[in-house]
């Protein structure tokens, strides 16, 4: 299993596209499947970004074929909520949780609820390996 939050999110999904075998499983938190379904980037959120590097956000689209689970926080301002709403209609198997007032670093923010999401989401899974 991978987990993957913001840019971490992006490379996970990368690996289980390139390297299917190798992913039995997914968990996105705060990230987006990227290409032209995805929520841009608040302006004053880029504006930041853009101070601080020349290059832009890059956009990223992927296919995913493993059970995932997409956890978001609904005032994420980094990674706009409809990004993970839009990840999970596009991966198939998605588990797909959403938690009001919790920002792009969910994890940090709720790390109970995160952890408990990620333990109901293995437990769930059927074992690759008897």
């Amino acid at each position: 299993m991978i987990i993957g939050h913001s840019m971490g999110g992006y490379i996970a999904q990368t690996l289980a596209a390139c390297y299917p075998a190798a992913v039995a499983a997914l968990v996105l938190i705060g990230t987006s499947a990227g290409g032209p379904r995805a929520v841009p980037v608040p302006a004053a959120t880029t504006d930041v970004w853009q101070a601080a590097a020349d290059l832009p956000p890059e956009e990223y689209a992927r296919r995913v074929a493993v059970p995932t689970l997409v956890i978001h926080g609904t005032a994420d301002r980094i990674v706009p909520v409809e990004n993970g709403r839009v990840l999970a209609e596009v991966i198939p198997e998605t588990r797909y949780r959403e938690f009001p007032s919790a920002g792009h670093v969910i994890h940090l923010e709720r790390p109970r609820v995160v952890a408990d999401e990620i333990a109901a989401f293995v437990t769930s899974l059927t074992p690759i390996h008897p």
